[in-house]
Formats: C-alpha cells, sequence, structure tokens
C-alpha cells in the first residue's frame, strides 16, 4: 500500500513516486501485478551435459511483469524450448544434427515453467536453449535465452548403423556403404581403444537356408575410431531378405540392420572380342559368386551423335549360361556402345494403374559392368614380317578390302621370349617405335592408297636376339565424339612373330 495526495493517472508501470504522484497521500494505492513481461530462469542447465543423457539440472522458468513480480495466474500459458546454435556453435561430428528432445512445451503452475526429460544428442559446444512464453490471444513476444553449454561424448551403450546397406548383387561392393559405429545414447561415435567390429549375414527365410547368405571380403575392422566401414565387403548368394548384424568385441553389443534383398551378380570380364566391318563379337563370364543368372540383357546402340531419330537402342535376351555372342548388322560409319546386365531374380509384374497385373516384366540386377564403346571396321589382310634386321623389322599387310578404309594402323609390340627379355618386358604389350625426324616416335601407320592397297612399316629400337610379337589394328573410321573426338582402334588384329 502506497499513500497518495492526488489520483496517479497517467502513470507508467513500474510506478514512480514524485512530487505530483505519491507525495501527502490521503489514502491507499493498490499495486497489481502487471501482465506477463519476461521470462526468468530460476535454473539453469549445467554447463557440460552428456549427449542422450537427461541435463543434471532440468531448467525451471518463473513468468514475470515488468516489475520482475512473479506472475501468477495461468490461465492459456505454454512456455517452449527450442535449441538455439550461432556462430559460436560447433558439432564435434559436422554430420550429425544437433536437437533438443523430450517435453519441449510445458504448461506453466502459478507461473512457473517446470522441464523434466530435455536432452540433446549430438556431441559440441556452445549450444543454447531458447524459451519462449505463447500465451492464448496474446501476439506478444516473450523469450529468454539460457547460458551456453557444451554436449561431451559419454559412455558407449551400443552399435549403430550409421549408413544402412540396400539391395545389393552377389558378388559386388555393398551398396548403401554400411558403416557401423559404437556409439553413445545421444549416437555420437565413441573413440578410444581398438575394439574390433566384425559382421555377419542374417536371414529369417527358410528358402535361404539350403545355400545361406554370406558376407565376404572385408568384414572386420579395428581401430581407435570404433567406425567399421563395411562398404568393400559383398554377398556371396541371393537371398530375397537379408540383415547385416554386428559385434564389437569390447562389449555384448549387437546390432541389426535394416532388410535388404541380395540379388544374383552382374556378369564379369565383359570385353569386346573382335571387330569387322559390319559385327562386334563381344565376351563374358558368369558372376564370380553365386547362383547363376537365368539370363542376360544386352543392350546396344549408336553412341551420341551417330543416333539418328527413328533408331531405338536394341535389348536382346540371352541365355544364362552364354557367355558370347556376336552383334551383325552394323555400320562401320558409327560408334556403339554394349550394355550387359543379368536379369534380376526379383522382377515384377506391372501394369497401369487399376489394372490387375499379367504380364511379367523382366529387369536388370544391380551392378552391371561399365558400357564397352567400339566402331566396327575390319582387320588388316596378309600381315607378315617382310625383313628382319639387327634392331628394326619391316613389316607389310594389305588395307582391306570391305567396309570403310581404315584412316591409320597401329602396330603393337611384346616382348615374349622368357629367356631373353627382361622382367619388366616381357608379355607386357605398348606401341611400336619408328624413326622419324631422326627420332625414335610411337606413331601409327598412314592408310593405303586404296582398299585393298599394301602398307609398309619400320618398327625401331628393338634389341638383337629377343623375341617378338607384331600385332597391327585398324583405326576405326570415326571417333568417338562423347569423349572429345577419341580416336578408336579395333580390339585385336593379326599377328606375326621373329627374332
Amino acid at each position: 500500500l502506497l499513500p497518495v495526495a492526488v489520483p496517479c493517472t497517467g502513470q507508467s508501470f513500474p510506478l514512480a513516486c514524485n512530487a505530483g504522484c505519491c507525495a501527502d497521500a490521503l489514502e491507499p494505492l493498490n499495486v497489481l501485478t502487471g501482465p506477463p513481461a519476461q521470462l526468468y530462469i530460476v535454473k539453469q542447465p549445467s554447463s557440460t551435459q552428456e549427449g542422450g543423457v537427461a541435463f543434471d539440472v532440468m531448467p525451471l522458468l518463473q513468468i514475470q511483469d515488468a516489475g520482475s513480480n512473479n506472475f501468477t495466474k495461468d490461465a492459456g500459458i505454454t512456455v517452449t524450448a527450442s535449441l538455439f546454435t550461432s556462430a559460436n556453435s560447433r558439432l564435434l561430428d559436422p554430420a550429425s544434427v544437433a536437437r533438443l528432445s523430450g517435453t519441449t512445451s510445458v504448461s506453466t503452475t502459478n507461473g512457473l515453467a517446470r522441464f523434466s526429460d530435455l536432452t540433446v544428442g549430438a556431441a559440441g559446444f556452445g549450444f543454447i536453449i531458447e524459451f519462449r512464453v505463447l500465451r492464448v490471444g496474446s501476439p506478444d513476444v516473450i523469450l529468454v535465452q539460457s547460458a551456453p553449454f557444451k554436449v561431451m561424448v559419454g559412455s558407449a551403450v551400443g552399435l549403430d548403423f550409421r549408413r544402412q546397406p540396400t539391395a545389393s548383387s552377389s558378388g559386388v561392393a555393398l551398396s548403401g556403404m554400411p558403416q557401423v559405429v559404437l556409439v553413445d545414447k545421444g549416437g555420437n561415435a565413441v573413440t578410444g581403444g581398438a575394439p574390433t567390429i566384425s559382421a555377419w549375414l542374417v536371414t529369417d527365410l527358410a528358402q535361404c537356408t539350403a545355400i545361406p547368405p554370406t558376407l565376404i571380403g572385408d568384414v572386420q575392422h579395428t581401430n581407435t575410431g570404433a567406425i567399421a566401414e563395411l562398404s568393400t565387403a559383398s554377398v556371396a548368394y541371393p537371398c530375397p531378405s537379408v540383415r547385416m548384424r554386428a559385434t564389437v568385441s569390447s562389449a555384448s553389443f549387437i546390432a541389426d540392420s535394416l532388410a535388404f534383398s541380395s540379388d544374383v551378380g552382374p556378369p564379369i570380364n565383359f570385353e569386346i572380342e573382335s571387330v569387322s566391318h559390319d559385327s562386334v563379337a563381344l565376351l563374358w563370364r558368369s558372376p564370380a559368386t553365386g547362383a547363376e543368372p537365368s539370363a542376360f540383357f544386352l543392350t546396344y546402340g549408336p553412341r551420341s551423335g551417330y543416333s539418328t531419330a527413328d533408331e531405338t537402342d536394341t535389348t536382346i535376351r540371352l541365355d544364362g549360361a552364354s557367355t558370347e555372342t556376336v552383334i551383325k548388322g552394323l555400320s562401320g560409319m558409327k560408334v556403339y556402345f554394349f550394355r550387359i546386365c543379368s536379369v534380376s531374380l526379383y522382377s515384377a509384374h506391372e501394369a497401369p494403374m487399376g489394372v490387375v497385373p499379367t504380364d511379367f516384366v523382366e529387369v536388370c540386377a544391380a551392378g552391371a559392368p561399365a558400357a564397352l564403346v567400339t566402331a566396327p571396321i575390319q582387320a588388316p589382310e596378309f600381315f607378315e614380317v617382310q625383313y628382319v634386321g639387327i634392331d628394326f623389322v619391316d613389316l607389310k599387310w594389305a588395307s582391306p578390302t570391305v567396309g570403310p578404309a581404315p584412316p591409320a594402323y597401329r602396330v603393337l609390340v611384346t616382348c615374349n621370349n622368357i629367356s631373353s627379355c627382361t622382367s619388366a618386358e616381357y608379355g607386357f604389350q605398348h606401341p611400336a617405335s619408328t624413326l622419324v625426324d631422326m627420332r625414335y616416335r610411337q606413331v601409327d601407320a598412314s592408310a593405303a592408297s586404296h582398299p585393298g592397297g599394301i602398307v609398309n612399316f619400320r618398327v625401331t629400337n628393338l634389341t638383337a636376339a629377343k623375341g617378338y610379337i607384331f600385332e597391327v589394328v585398324s583405326q576405326a573410321a570415326v571417333v568417338d565424339t562423347v569423349f572429345d573426338q577419341t580416336r578408336l582402334y579395333a580390339p585385336g588384329g593379326p599377328r606375326v612373330q621373329t627374332i
């Protein structure tokens, strides 16, 4: 109660007594609590927290008026908490995300907001909690920030798949680049020591028990970071549903990945065996591990820059036991790509929306080898050794009489006598050298003047008494425009040998 002598109208809160108000008061003045104007933090979070563990000191806040009097009317008042980061905040793991977990919105009791289970998972420094008052029917924004605090890595409580494996093919490095980490309650990597993390596969499907899916490759990791990168491992056998299971040597923790499928593997050693003026012969082998696919899909067509508007790529289905094929009817004036894949075990029935599927649609399994690129060109004819000198050989051949004329030829040399060739030379194939402008240079032989014309080429810089194999290959009549006008050569050609 304050004595006042005159009415104190027009005075702002808090009330300031002066000569015009409150002086020589004749009657008492009741000063009441004003509306909510500020938040006072009664209890601050401790300066150091542990990742994923509830704060040891939970925030307690009091709503006050502008005169710092406690506001105790609670109708329609809620206080929310959110994590605030600034330029001074820093995460120990930049890939992690800092979040405030727990009950982040509470109603007040007698103006007090009590939080009971707040945690921050990600370890880091410079975290701040921002508290905000929400009052029904009021647009006023009342907020306050806590003192900065840090979150430290806690004790290990388990293993976690930071990256999950996804649908993969047998014999191919696991998709998804799976990673297993020893973590605390906040999911932070717990480092130190040198624990060994091991992984294998488990399945609940009876159909996979006859030949259980096996994880092969680099399946054990020992390091102080307690992080296992399992992306180089692969599954040996197909199975529609498997899980990766991980354990660690330093504790009894076990973690399972999400379920994923293991498909048949891709063909391997895919290569162009030979070309002619209008055909390409291809070779491959069955998958390195696991079941043989039921079939392969081979897709081919002209490369960009050589296809016309009415041309489409061609896909043919080849038996799963096949390992070679010849594609005919090609043009020597076009560059072609060739791509092969195994037909997936998990191909699906497909149909337009609302229509019952009837056709079984086969699709490629993952992990197909890279596409091959070549252009049809005929090989030289009548290749022979014309003359042998002490350190050179003269070769001769005739240009092809069918298809486009090769614009040049490349001669390849291999030292093939194991008793006379050095270990660095033996079996190593390289372009031949010849004498140009008084210097040894690796150059291609020029084109013949006409189809069937003779080409002569001297290979120099050889060594007496050593055995050599010479091979001549045709340069394609066209270049691959996709990669900066790349010259293309036939994968092989006629051979001769001499000493």
